[in-house]
């Protein structure tokens, strides 16, 4: 669905040939509300990607610790808090005698032990410790954001049997990625003079999209797909035809979770 109408931008004070009193006064506002606006811009624009992706890890940082010391190293690592963050690396300090505890990484690159209360976060993970060190420590899980993609590959070589006159074939993509917000698949068979290729509809309301769609094949209708099944059929006047065998591309896009 498409916005008919945005938020209302505050307009700046006009400036005509005041005196330097009035000036001064106009130009402190005109910054004030800049200042103002952009944060609600800025606000706007983490809150709807904390309501998408939520907060957490975006890559696995190697996380050291020892039985001897309370101080935890941790490598470079990005993550989502409202907005993409590139932490360098550094550390911070377990709490003594604990078991499964938290450990928070505040939107500010700052570690926390205790659950934040004035700064956005996410949990970075768990350790238990004793009195001098760390036993053990568990990283919280990443995740993973999903990302407009399309997905190709060729396969060669399908064999098309004689007696049956077409073959049923599985496009597997799961090397690649799962798609979790399907679009289209398109599909081309090679030779296209000896063969015919076509989705292979679980409904004919999905057929019947298909066919009102220009020149691509509706996909499944389903989420966390990884395969698609398609139908390759000789071309009635090679039904015998002496090579049996075709190469298969597509190219399918969607919202993609990626291997």
């Amino acid at each position: 669905m498409a916005l008919i109408s945005y938020f209302t931008i505050a307009s700046p004070a006009t400036l005509d040939k005041d005196g330097k009193t009035v000036l001064r006064t106009k130009l402190n506002d005109n910054s004030s509300l800049w200042q103002s606006e952009m944060t609600a811009v800025e606000k706007r624009l983490e809150l709807t990607a904390d309501t998408l992706f939520g907060a957490g890890l975006t890559s696995t940082p190697t996380v050291t610790t020892s039985t001897s010391s309370l101080s935890v190293t941790v490598a470079a690592f990005t993550c989502q808090i409202g907005a993409y963050i590139l932490y360098a690396g550094g550390t911070f300090t377990a709490l003594a005698n604990q078991t499964d505890a938290t450990i928070y990484f505040c939107q500010d690159s700052t570690f926390s032990t205790t659950l934040p209360t004035t700064k956005s976060y996410m949990i970075f993970g768990t350790y238990t410790s004793t009195g001098v060190g760390v036993t053990s420590f568990t990283l919280a899980t990443v995740i993973v954001i999903p990302q407009y993609t399309t997905l190709s590959g060729t396969f060669t070589d399908i064999n098309v049997p004689d007696a049956a006159g077409y073959a049923d074939y599985q496009i597997d993509h799961s090397t690649l990625g799962t798609i979790i917000v399907p679009g289209f698949i398109t599909l081309t068979v090679s030779p296209s003079t000896d063969f015919t290729v076509g989705q292979i509809y679980t409904s004919e309301v999905q057929a019947d999209a298909a066919r009102a769609a220009s020149h691509t094949v509706l996909m499944n209708l389903l989420p966390n797909t990884t395969t698609s099944w398609v139908r390759i059929s000789r071309r009635s006047g090679y039904y015998y035809s002496d090579n049996p065998n075709c190469d298969l591309t597509y190219s399918r896009t969607g919202l993609v979770l990626h291997a």
